[in-house]
């Protein structure tokens, strides 16, 4: 499945996404807000499984998925990104941030 010619320039990385449900909340909002595309890394839920297909409600019809992906094949599926990828920036929260 190819993306959308009027998608938007934006490939939603997901990592260490275990509860079904949230992943299935996650490719609904990828195809809404219109990415290209959604890379699941190792540990996530599996995309195929029967209540992310549920919780997804279609999505994987509207955005292409890849799944089980390492961190060091990541820069395969990212666009533009042939040899070695040059990470500029990563945020991962490891805790929310409330204030004191």
């Amino acid at each position: 499945m190819s993306a959308s010619p009027d998608s938007l320039p934006v490939t939603l990385v997901v990592d260490n996404v275990r509860t079904p449900d949230n992943l299935g909340a996650l490719l609904r909002a990828a195809a809404a807000a219109g990415a290209r595309k959604v890379v699941c890394l190792r540990g996530c839920a599996d995309p195929w499984a029967p209540k992310v297909l549920r919780a997804a409600a279609g999505a994987h019809f509207r955005v292409p998925v890849a799944a089980g992906v390492a961190w060091d094949g990541l820069h395969r599926h990212l666009p533009g990104e042939t040899e070695q990828p040059q990470v500029k920036a990563l945020l991962r929260i490891e805790k929310p941030c409330l204030p004191c």
